[in-house]
């Protein structure tokens, strides 16, 4: 960011504080949600922050809390409309694009709504073999499942077979290797 525009945000923002400040003493027609914050058609009302402060807080921190919100949410109004005017000439293609990201949004999120509500997820026994009888080309195994090992030993050697029997069936990571380097 440029130091001229950097003063620039730094002055817009200070001047949008005072002017919440000035909105938020001023008396309103609704009294129940009362304005914080005014960023050109933006409003930022009290229930918006009601619920960012936890019950209990002291009151120097939860003051200081609702000024950082109050600051980087006007910090950001003039962000937005700083970029609203700089992006005027895209506007169309970015309205576009955002309609279609809202709309992907909505049809996404009823159909999981659908999905919710209809799916039901209890499958006796006999409904899931009807769906493997009906379905077996769709179980075909396309890897290995099976790992095997092995190794050729002479009758003569048994001890040296229950030996290394004993190693392979302890499981252990470290005699199995010893199995392998050993008996190749």
């Amino acid at each position: 960011m440029t130091p001229q525009r950097a003063r620039r945000l730094r002055t817009a923002c200070a001047s949008l504080t005072a002017l919440a400040c000035l909105g938020a003493c001023s008396t309103g027609t609704d009294d129940d949600d009362p304005v914080v914050a005014r960023a050109y058609e933006q409003q930022l009302r009290w229930s918006d922050l009601r619920q960012l402060v936890p019950l209990g807080t002291e009151p120097e921190d939860s003051a200081a809390l609702v000024q950082a919100y109050v600051n980087n949410w006007l910090r950001q109004q003039v962000e937005l409309r700083h970029a609203e005017q700089q992006l005027a000439e895209n506007r169309k293609l970015f309205d576009a694009e955002l309609r279609d990201y809202r709309n992907s949004l909505l049809l996404h999120a009823y159909e999981e709504e659908l999905v919710r509500q209809h799916l039901d997820t209890a499958f006796s026994e006999g409904d899931i073999e009807s769906y493997y009888q009906a379905n077996t080309d769709r179980f075909v195994l396309r890897d290995d499942l099976v790992r095997a090992r092995w190794f050729r030993v002479t009758e003569n050697d048994r001890r040296a077979l229950k030996r290394i029997e004993d190693r392979f069936l302890s499981g252990k990571a470290d005699d199995m290797r010893e199995v392998e380097i050993q008996w190749p």
